[in-house]
């Protein structure tokens, strides 16, 4: 069988608790009429009664503004930009303060490679000027024989 909803006419389900169009809740305990939509559609329209129950709701005369999981508002944007400029000076101190220590190993380690070359070199040259200076002492040695004879 066949039930229509008595404020827009349209056919529903024997068993249907609610109209499939408009929403409409059938009564439980009445008997939900029979008729044809062309007849229930010249019948004058029933002014909308309320329960008890619905009568104690307060509607809402206004939504509250629902927040999506991604939505972010304004004091969380600036809370966040304030965060990414702290990480950002804090990272740049600690850059900073990196590459300067590394300079600085780097000048010591180039000071005492420089160092160590120099002592290199002067090693060298007192080899080289004990050479000259033995060579030198053969030669005068040489001479003051060659004199004395």
């Amino acid at each position: 069988m066949v039930k229509y909803c008595p404020q827009c006419g349209a056919p529903n389900q024997n068993d249907a608790k609610f109209c499939i169009k408009c929403g409409y809740q059938f009564p439980q305990e009445e008997q939900v009429s029979q008729q044809p939509p062309q007849q229930i559609a010249q019948s004058p329209p029933q002014p909308f009664q309320q329960t008890a129950q619905h009568s104690q709701q307060k509607i809402p005369t206004s939504k509250p503004k629902q927040k999506k999981g991604n939505d972010i508002d304004f004091w969380e944007l600036v809370l966040l930009l304030i965060l990414g400029i702290i990480g950002i000076i804090i990272t740049y101190e600690f850059f900073i303060k990196l590459f300067i220590v590394l300079s600085i190993l780097f000048i010591i380690w180039r000071i005492y490679k420089i160092n160590e070359y120099w002592d290199q070199e002067l090693r060298k040259s007192r080899i080289e000027h004990q050479e000259i200076t033995e060579k030198l002492t053969q030669i005068i040695d040489q001479l003051s024989q060659n004199k004395s004879k």
